[in-house]
Protein backbone atom coordinates (compact mmCIF):
# COMPACT_ATOMS: atom_id res chain seq x y z
CA UNK A 1 0.00 0.00 0.00
CA UNK A 2 1.26 3.47 -0.89
CA UNK A 3 2.36 5.42 2.22
CA UNK A 4 0.10 8.34 1.26
CA UNK A 5 -2.92 6.03 1.10
CA UNK A 6 -1.97 4.48 4.42
CA UNK A 7 -1.64 7.90 6.08
CA UNK A 8 -5.02 8.90 4.64
CA UNK A 9 -6.63 5.74 6.06
CA UNK A 10 -5.07 6.39 9.47
CA UNK A 11 -6.20 10.02 9.43
CA UNK A 12 -9.73 9.08 8.41
CA UNK A 13 -9.86 6.41 11.10
CA UNK A 14 -8.78 8.93 13.70
CA UNK A 15 -11.38 11.43 12.58
CA UNK A 16 -14.19 8.90 12.57
CA UNK A 17 -13.31 7.41 15.94
CA UNK A 18 -11.73 10.31 17.76
CA UNK A 19 -14.81 12.13 18.93
CA UNK A 20 -15.26 10.41 22.28
CA UNK A 21 -14.75 12.35 25.46
CA UNK A 22 -12.57 11.28 28.36
CA UNK A 23 -15.51 11.12 30.73
CA UNK A 24 -14.44 9.68 34.04
CA UNK A 25 -11.53 7.61 32.78
CA UNK A 26 -8.52 7.17 35.03
CA UNK A 27 -5.08 7.91 33.63
CA UNK A 28 -4.39 4.18 33.30
CA UNK A 29 -7.65 3.71 31.37
CA UNK A 30 -6.79 6.61 29.04
CA UNK A 31 -3.35 5.14 28.34
CA UNK A 32 -4.80 1.69 27.64
CA UNK A 33 -7.50 3.15 25.37
CA UNK A 34 -4.91 5.13 23.38
CA UNK A 35 -2.66 2.09 23.06
CA UNK A 36 -5.56 -0.08 21.86
CA UNK A 37 -6.69 2.56 19.35
CA UNK A 38 -3.14 2.96 17.95
CA UNK A 39 -2.84 -0.81 17.51
CA UNK A 40 -6.24 -0.87 15.77
CA UNK A 41 -5.33 2.05 13.48
CA UNK A 42 -1.81 1.20 12.47
CA UNK A 43 -0.57 -1.85 14.38
CA UNK A 44 1.75 0.22 16.59
CA UNK A 45 1.83 -0.26 20.37
CA UNK A 46 3.21 2.89 22.02
CA UNK A 47 4.89 2.52 25.39
CA UNK A 48 2.80 3.67 28.34
CA UNK A 49 5.54 6.12 29.35
CA UNK A 50 5.36 7.81 25.94
CA UNK A 51 1.56 8.07 26.10
CA UNK A 52 1.73 9.47 29.63
CA UNK A 53 4.20 12.14 28.52
CA UNK A 54 2.03 13.00 25.47
CA UNK A 55 -1.02 13.45 27.68
CA UNK A 56 0.96 15.67 30.04
CA UNK A 57 2.06 17.81 27.07
CA UNK A 58 -1.49 18.11 25.65
CA UNK A 59 -4.52 20.22 26.43
CA UNK A 60 -6.87 17.66 28.02
CA UNK A 61 -9.99 19.57 27.01
CA UNK A 62 -9.31 19.15 23.28
CA UNK A 63 -7.60 15.76 23.19
CA UNK A 64 -9.42 12.50 22.56
CA UNK A 65 -8.33 8.86 22.40
CA UNK A 66 -8.64 8.90 18.61
CA UNK A 67 -6.74 12.16 18.23
CA UNK A 68 -3.75 10.96 20.26
CA UNK A 69 -3.71 7.54 18.56
CA UNK A 70 -3.97 9.18 15.14
CA UNK A 71 -1.07 11.52 15.93
CA UNK A 72 1.03 8.56 17.10
CA UNK A 73 0.26 6.54 13.97
CA UNK A 74 0.91 9.45 11.63
CA UNK A 75 4.28 10.16 13.28
CA UNK A 76 5.54 6.56 13.35
CA UNK A 77 4.32 5.71 9.84
CA UNK A 78 5.94 8.81 8.37
CA UNK A 79 9.12 8.15 10.34
CA UNK A 80 9.33 4.49 9.31
CA UNK A 81 8.55 5.23 5.66
CA UNK A 82 11.86 7.00 5.37
CA UNK A 83 10.14 10.37 4.94
CA UNK A 84 11.88 12.20 7.75
CA UNK A 85 11.16 15.68 6.39
CA UNK A 86 10.30 17.93 9.27
CA UNK A 87 11.99 15.65 11.80
CA UNK A 88 15.10 17.13 13.35
CA UNK A 89 15.62 14.45 16.00
CA UNK A 90 16.35 10.75 16.00
CA UNK A 91 12.76 9.69 16.78
CA UNK A 92 9.20 10.47 15.74
CA UNK A 93 7.54 12.95 18.09
CA UNK A 94 4.06 13.97 19.15
CA UNK A 95 3.73 17.21 21.11
CA UNK A 96 7.50 17.23 21.55
CA UNK A 97 7.49 13.73 23.06
CA UNK A 98 9.51 10.90 21.52
CA UNK A 99 7.14 8.10 20.50
CA UNK A 100 8.61 4.84 21.76
CA UNK A 101 7.04 1.46 21.17
CA UNK A 102 6.85 -1.19 18.46
CA UNK A 103 4.79 -2.41 15.55
CA UNK A 104 2.99 -5.55 16.68
CA UNK A 105 0.93 -6.13 13.55
CA UNK A 106 0.65 -4.68 10.07
CA UNK A 107 -1.74 -1.74 9.59
CA UNK A 108 -5.20 -2.53 8.28
CA UNK A 109 -5.54 -2.00 4.54
CA UNK A 110 -8.80 -0.57 3.25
Amino acid sequence: MDIRKLLAVVALGGLLTGCGSWGELTTAEKIKAIQEKAVALCGYLPQATSVTAMLAASNPTVVSVGAVANAICTAVIQWNSGDKQGFVTSCPKVNGVCVEGKFIKPPKEK
